[in-house]
């Protein structure tokens, strides 16, 4: 038992063994995902009548040069009895209620917007219409307020829905939540909607169709139709998460950007955001607007930025149909015990590493067993066994990479592939649909990323120096400047660890990473290629350069604590990157690995220009 804790090949052994066992579980997630590949391209209605008129083009004819680029879905938003009146489709008359013998009335062009019209307002006001019989193309109003009058829903138009379905594109309904709605009118939006043709349901505005009271209607007659809920990415919207959360694997995420968005983008910058959004975030559904408002010809111009993204789609092996829920991986429960089992082992190793034989045994056997004991649970309990294990490796990797004494290159890259193991942990632990989508999300996730900084850091620090000396030891202006700014560097990636829209991203920022995107399969994380992995190359150098001897290092000792504080962040943010788990899994993979070689070479640049200085400070210190 001894041997086990004492030597650093232990920590490794887990690692392979944990890493070979996760990958089971992540197998089947990659199955999951690889086999759902269908992307629904989708536009407005608005947005093509808009673009025909101004090219001179009927709405059908519009419709048909953007199915031939590449559009397959049409979003209908319900029309409302007020837009009726606006483009004169209907007459208000008899609008005052003072004369017993003046009544409201409506008078239609033709009887079938009558019936919608009477249909509308039964969904919508109930017993106040019973009574309400259509006579001549005109309908006898009841006494309801003008202003819930016009904004009453009467379902999607009739005549876009069969043009579209003519033309082989699904329909995305887009329905409100009007003020005082109920569960009856939840239920009869909704089954109108697919008898209309609908597939997906997409809220309008900012709450979710019966958010809050009617939220089972919504939930069960979505289920009951088999209409697909379409999540969009980015939006505050209300009784979205909730939605998730009852609907899961009944749902399809949507990315789209809105106009004043778009502007601030080039065209492959445009292109790119939905690329993007469909390869690594798993939108099933994107929701295209025009790049400009001007063109001579804005179908042709709309046309072409379809079918470049359609293209850019193509090339990452997605192509353009039916948008499909994911469905579940199917991991068993003996695999993810498995992982905890492990995972569990390697807790063990790390507490005894840690706080020593007796009081490490009994903590990490706690942590190890609270491992353990989730793994075999579900909800909460699972989730915090899989924040647990994400933080076993970076630890047992820290300890690796002081005793290992390894070249830099060399333990470089072990050191961050043995810390990656508890990113495969996560994944392989919470894998389902509901992380897929989001509805359900890795929790901690700045615990898990900065508690190693500190830790770790004061570990480092106390490895490299005799902490009592130290703190008794003067404090010059530089190393205190320094120290300031690296901590400020660290404060400010905790505070952007987990932000993953593009709108808190200032622009210059956009340009790099879009250039990033440009010549690289995938981008990695910039805190850990441009800051994390540099500063952790360079600390291992120095390290090695002095033979892993604290004492050889002279007054640089401080200096490389702080760089391998700064560089435990790369260690945790592999992790991180794992932890993404509406992200496809290999991309995180490969994100991972160009962080890490990109970093090691930056890293070799900077040791390469520093060398002969700080060789020639340790020859110093040392006489």
């Amino acid at each position: 038992m001894k041997k086990f804790f004492d030597s650093y090949l232990s920590i490794v052994v887990l690692a392979i063994l944990t890493a070979v066992v996760a990958s089971v579980s992540i197998s089947k997630r990659i199955s999951a995902e690889t086999a759902n590949h269908d992307v629904m391209i989708a536009a407005e209605v608005d947005t093509i009548q808009s673009y025909a008129a101004a090219q001179g083009m009927t709405f059908e004819e519009g419709l048909k040069t953007l199915k031939a680029a590449g559009l397959n879905g049409l979003v209908v938003q319900e029309e409302t009895i007020g837009e009726l009146i606006t483009d004169g489709r209907a007459e208000l008359t008899g609008v005052t209620l003072d004369s017993a013998d003046q009544v409201r009335s409506l008078l239609f062009a033709d009887e079938e917007t009558v019936n919608r019209v009477t249909k509308g307002m039964r969904i919508r006001f109930g017993d106040l219409v019973k009574s309400v019989v259509p006579r001549d193309r005109r309908l006898a109003l009841p006494p309801v307020d003008t202003s819930s009058l016009r904004s009453t829903a009467i379902g999607l138009d009739p005549h876009v829905t069969k043009l579209a379905k003519d033309n082989g594109l699904g329909i995305i309904a887009r329905c409100s939540n009007p003020q005082g709605v109920t569960s009856a009118a939840v239920t009869a939006t909704l089954v109108w909607a697919k008898e209309m043709g609908a597939s997906v349901f997409l809220a309008q505005g900012e709450q979710v169709l019966g958010r809050r009271d009617a939220m089972e209607a919504t939930v069960s007659t979505l289920k009951l139709t088999g209409i697909l809920y379409a999540s969009p990415e980015f939006a505050k919207l209300g009784g979205d998460v909730e939605m998730l959360g009852k609907v899961g694997a009944q749902t399809v995420r949507l990315h789209s950007a809105q106009a004043a968005e778009l502007d601030k983008l080039s065209l492959d910058s445009a292109i790119e955001r939905f690329r993007k959004a469909a390869r690594e975030r798993n939108m099933r559904v994107l929701l295209l607007r025009g790049i400009s408002n001007a063109s001579d010809a804005p179908v042709t111009t709309f046309g072409e930025f379809i079918s470049k993204i359609v293209g850019q789609l193509g090339k990452e092996g997605l192509t353009v149909g039916s948008p499909q829920p994911y469905q579940e991986p199917g991991v068993s429960k003996a695999i993810k015990i498995a992982i905890g089992l492990l995972s569990g082992l390697g807790a063990l190793w790390v507490g005894v590493r840690m706080f020593g034989e007796k009081r490490g045994l009994i903590l990490g056997a706690l942590g190890g067993i609270a491992i353990v004991l989730g793994s075999t649970r579900e909800g909460t309990a699972l989730q915090l066994a899989a924040l647990l294990a994400s933080l076993v490796f970076p630890f047992g990797a820290f300890y690796f990479m002081l005793e290992s004494k390894l070249a830099p290159w060399i333990s470089l890259i072990a050191t961050s592939l043995l810390a990656m193991v508890s990113g495969a942990c996560v994944a392989g632990l919470l894998n389902g649909v509901e992380y897929y989508i989001r509805a359900e999300t890795f929790p901690g996730v700045k615990i898990s990323v900065f508690l190693p900084v500190l830790v770790l850091g004061i570990l480092g620090f106390a490895k490299l120096n005799n902490l009592k000396d130290a703190l008794k030891d003067p404090i010059t202006w530089g190393a205190a400047v320094t120290g300031l700014v690296i901590m400020a560097v660290i404060g400010l990636m905790i505070l952007r660890t987990g932000n993953d829209s593009p709108n808190t991203v200032s622009g210059g920022e956009l340009a790099f990473r879009g250039l990033l995107e440009q010549v690289l399969p995938v981008r990695p994380r910039s805190k850990e290629f441009l800051l994390a992995f540099p500063a952790l190359f360079v600390a291992l150098a120095v390290l090695h350069k002095a033979s892993y001897d604290p004492a050889q290092l002279g007054k640089l000792r401080g200096w490389v604590a702080l760089l391998l504080m700064l560089g435990v962040v790369g260690l945790t943010d592999v992790v991180n990157t794992m932890c993404h788990l509406h992200t496809p899994v290999m991309i995180s993979v490969i994100r991972n690995v160009e962080g890490i070689v990109l970093g090691g070479l930056i890293g070799q640049v900077i040791w390469l220009g520093i060398q002969k200085f700080l060789v020639k400070q340790m020859e110093i210190a040392n006489g």
